[in-house]
C-alpha cells in the first residue's frame, strides 16, 4: 500500500511496526488501514465493490448477532 519506514502514522491510525525497527510488518489499525482500502476499492468497478459488500454482508449475517452496528462509510458509500 506504499507505506515504508519513513512513513509517519497517520492521524487516527497506526501502522504496526516488525520490533526493534520501524519497518511496517503489515499491520495496519483504524485511519492507517482505511486509507489502503480505498486505494484498492477505488480501482475497482462499482459492481466489483458492490459484490465485496453483498458478500460481507452475507457472511455478517451468517452469525447470527442481530444486527450490524458499527460500520465504515466515506465518500460515495450513500450510492450503494
Amino acid at each position: 500500500m506504499g507505506y515504508t519506514a519513513a512513513s509517519k502514522n497517520p492521524e487516527g491510525g497506526v501502522i504496526r511496526r516488525r520490533k526493534g525497527s520501524e519497518e511496517p510488518d503489515g499491520g495496519l489499525e483504524e485511519a492507517a488501514f482505511f486509507a489502503s482500502l480505498g486505494k484498492v476499492f477505488g480501482k475497482l468497478s462499482s459492481a466489483e465493490n458492490v459484490a465485496i459488500l453483498k458478500a460481507g454482508t452475507e457472511l455478517y449475517a451468517s452469525f447470527a448477532r442481530g444486527g450490524c452496528h458499527h460500520g465504515h462509510s466515506g465518500q460515495g458509500s450513500e450510492l450503494l
